[in-house]
């Protein structure tokens, strides 16, 4: 093998196993400001814009510089994990409970 073939750098990125399953396990969630969308538009762009947020949650749960400035709301309607559950990985990051706050409710009221 000659040396110059190998390269200076390698970037590895850890990933966290199963996606689907960590995303129904994910006992918290971020409130959003209704928005407002062309009905074309939003029919073609909407699979892509799912995959982005599920990815831009993952990255929030992967990274607690990321998510420092992140309102993150604790959500009870999706606690189904067992607390012996096996098949969780402890390497798996989460989101603390300390880091969470309590479920708020955005009104649009107009005066």
């Amino acid at each position: 093998m000659n040396p110059a073939d190998i390269p200076d750098v390698v970037l590895v990125k850890k990933s966290y196993g199963d996606k689907v399953k960590r995303s129904k396990q994910r006992n918290w969630q971020l409130q959003m400001i209704d928005r407002e969308m062309d009905v074309t538009v939003a029919t073609t762009n909407e699979k892509g814009a799912e995959e982005d947020y599920e990815e831009f949650l993952e990255d929030l749960e992967e990274d607690t510089i990321y998510r420092k400035n992140v309102n993150i709301f604790f959500n009870p309607g999706l606690q189904t994990v067992a607390v012996g559950d096996s098949d969780v990985s402890e390497d798996v990051p989460r989101v603390g409970l300390e880091e969470m706050l309590q479920e708020m409710t955005i009104n649009d009221r107009r005066d």
